[in-house]
């Protein structure tokens, strides 16, 4: 009885099974469109803060994992860029390693904003306590490090930031062996990684990241949602925190977007994907700030491309971000 039923609707279920493997199964590619804009003031509390009557947006570029259909759509929408999962995953890393990456790319961020504004506005900021991470691993290098490991000590110095690291590792030259104490899913462990040389340096070949505990007046909370993660809205909280802290208020009504990441000193630097960023922008905001030199000039072909109506500003600083805009 039931194999008569299956023969029955045979193509049904060969139809049905066909969609699902279609929608379903993911392809090697990502495809990268316009993205949109998150208000830093719902991100952001600080006490007894100073209202603005304009608005400070944090941009994002949308990234969407590819299954049959739309890497057939790609190829018809102009809109999108189709590109290889190695470019957003590294063959030597898994999605969690990325996720984890991003994710504390995000805490430092906010780290960085909180000091470079505090310190711009004159309030008081501390900072109490910097673990640092190991958040990438180089191909080429020659270290069982792995992604998540928090450095401890390196032959047996304790470290205390992550300028230190580069301290103790600048008293050795290429070839040589470190020795690594790092905690690892609680436990602490032994590792070591010989330098190699990159142009002309010594380097373990892993990239660093850091996580502090910071102590501020008046006092500032920072939540983001789940899904968001990222170095590169470091210049807008920046300016949001700086606007709350001071008086003077640099919106001046308007709707001012933006991206670039940030350091302690205020320095921005440089993010990817900006014209998807400024195409999302342009639809709420009347201003975009953009991270000097190749960042400035993508946005401004974009802008001109797209015959978008927003206003593009280049910085380079925290500080000369406040300044252009005060000048209007």
């Amino acid at each position: 009885m039931i194999k008569e039923k299956l023969k029955q609707h045979k193509s049904f279920i060969i139809t049905i099974i066909t969609i699902f493997l279609l929608f379903a199964v993911p392809l090697p590619f990502y495809i990268e469109k316009e993205g949109g804009v998150i208000a830093t003031k719902d991100r952001i509390d600080i006490e007894n803060a100073y209202k603005a009557d304009g608005e400070f947006y944090m941009t994002y570029v949308s990234e969407i994992k590819v299954n049959i259909p739309l890497y057939i759509i790609s190829f018809f929408n102009k809109n999108w860029d189709l590109i290889k999962k190695e470019e957003v995953i590294l063959n030597n890393e898994t999605e969690e390693d990325v996720y984890f990456r991003s994710k504390l790319l995000l805490d430092e961020s906010i780290q960085n904003a909180i000091i470079a504004a505090y310190n711009l506005a004159n309030k008081t900021v501390n900072i109490t306590k910097e673990d640092c991470y190991v958040t990438y691993i180089d191909s080429l290098a020659n270290t069982d490090l792995q992604i998540k490991d928090k450095i401890i000590k390196i032959n047996n110095i304790k470290v205390t930031n992550r300028n230190h690291i580069h301290e103790i590792i600048n008293n050795y030259k290429v070839g040589d062996i470190l020795n690594f104490e790092v905690e690892r899913n609680n436990n602490i462990l032994k590792c070591t990684a010989k330098l190699k040389e990159i142009e002309g340096n010594a380097f373990i070949g892993v990239m660093i990241s850091t996580k502090k505990e910071i102590v501020t007046n008046p006092n500032i909370d920072i939540k983001f949602e789940k899904g968001e993660s990222g170095s590169s809205g470091g210049l807008m909280m920046a300016l949001e925190i700086y606007n709350s802290l001071t008086e003077e208020d640099i919106t001046r009504g308007r709707k001012i977007a933006g991206t670039g990441t940030i350091d302690e000193n205020g320095n921005v630097g440089k993010i990817s994907g900006i014209k998807y960023k400024i195409k999302g922008a342009s639809k709420e905001a009347d201003i975009f700030l953009a991270p000097s030199g190749e960042n400035y000039l993508e946005a401004i072909q974009t802008v001109k491309d797209y015959n978008l109506d927003i206003k593009v500003i280049e910085v380079s600083t925290l500080k000369e971000a406040i300044t252009k805009l005060k000048e209007g």
